[in-house]
């Protein structure tokens, strides 16, 4: 479902990753970002990398009316979040009488700190993306992460 009226304005070493492409969603919503997973091994934080297209924005945390971008860790595989997720500051633009929101645009990182596990790392990424002039439901992605076997030093 599309939801319409959106009052918004306009618009390491060591690592791994793998890229994916947003699914079509809508018409309007189509491709309207990339993603790609990194694992950073020296600091045990697994990313999710967004690169919107021009025109689209996400949330940021603040963010009141619409829904900011989140990650979670599946338990899988006995890897769990050490800490809280590392979201992104996001750009305060003021929607008028409806107060302000708090967008994220062009790119940006959403992360987890993980500790525990060994193999695939499972997990949601959580973004809702509007346009200038509507917005798509809340959505989850997905993904499944191959982490490299970890060496001590």
């Amino acid at each position: 479902m599309l939801f319409s009226g959106c009052q918004c304005s306009k618009p390491a070493a060591h690592k791994h990753s793998t890229a994916h492409t947003s699914q079509k969603i809508l018409d309007n919503f189509a491709n309207a970002f990339t993603w790609q997973s990194e694992f950073d091994n020296d600091k045990s934080i697994f990313w999710i990398k967004v690169q919107l297209r021009d025109g689209f924005h996400a949330y940021a945390p603040g963010e009141e009316i619409g829904k900011p971008v989140g990650i979670e860790i599946l338990d899988f595989n006995g890897w769990r979040m050490n800490g809280e997720a590392i979201l992104p500051i996001g750009k305060t633009t003021s929607l008028g009488e409806l107060g302000n929101s708090q967008v994220l645009e062009n790119n940006f990182g959403v992360g987890a700190k993980v500790i525990g596990g060994k193999g695939n790392l499972q997990g949601i990424f959580k973004m809702q993306l509007c346009s200038n002039t509507s917005c798509d439901r809340p959505r989850e992605y997905p993904f499944d992460f191959v982490i490299p076997d970890l060496k001590s030093n």
